[in-house]
């Protein structure tokens, strides 16, 4: 699992280094904890990540929440998720400075697999069982619906309690 990839550990990296405490831990939960020193990844899986953290980290930016609310509410006329680059789309420059043709498709196909990834279905699963209906509209199966609860709460927290609920609804 690339828990390790989601923005609290990226900015661990980004801020500490070698030192960081997060995205060095063994699993997600001593991540979360911050104790990489306690339940350290191996030499050689804090390597792996090192590496994609300075080569693959900042090319996927694309993935991040807003770009993927872009592409949820405009599609392909998306101004931010179709940009070349992050400053560019940060701008809403998509369509002055566009990827190319091959990588607008691939991020659209990536999409169309992780659109429950977008901000407001987050928001609906962290309601709790009240509020649990956008993120499987599509009816995933058992596998699925555990796939994306796990990705929820390792990038989001736990969902709400029902006594939570109506605080997390307003």
């Amino acid at each position: 699992q690339n828990w390790w990839k989601a923005p609290e550990f990226v900015d661990d990296w980004k801020k500490n280094g070698a030192n960081g405490k997060k995205w060095a831990a063994g699993n997600d939960d001593a991540g979360k904890k911050g104790e990489a020193d306690k339940d350290p990844a191996s030499p050689e899986e804090q390597q792996l990540r090192d590496d994609w953290y300075r080569n693959a980290g900042d090319n996927e930016w694309w993935k991040e929440p807003q770009y993927c609310e872009d592409w949820a509410h405009n599609g392909p006329e998306g101004a931010m998720w179709t940009a070349d680059n992050r400053p560019n789309a940060n701008r809403g420059g998509g369509k002055e400075h566009p990827c190319p043709n091959q990588e607008k498709e691939e991020r659209d196909a990536w999409y169309k697999d992780n659109w429950w990834k977008a901000p407001e279905v987050c928001d609906d699963w962290a309601k709790g069982p009240a509020g649990n209906e956008t993120w499987k509209k599509d009816n995933p199966s058992p596998e699925e619906q555990k796939k994306r609860d796990d990705w929820y709460r390792a990038n989001k927290g736990e969902p709400a309690a029902p006594e939570e609920q109506d605080k997390r609804d307003a």
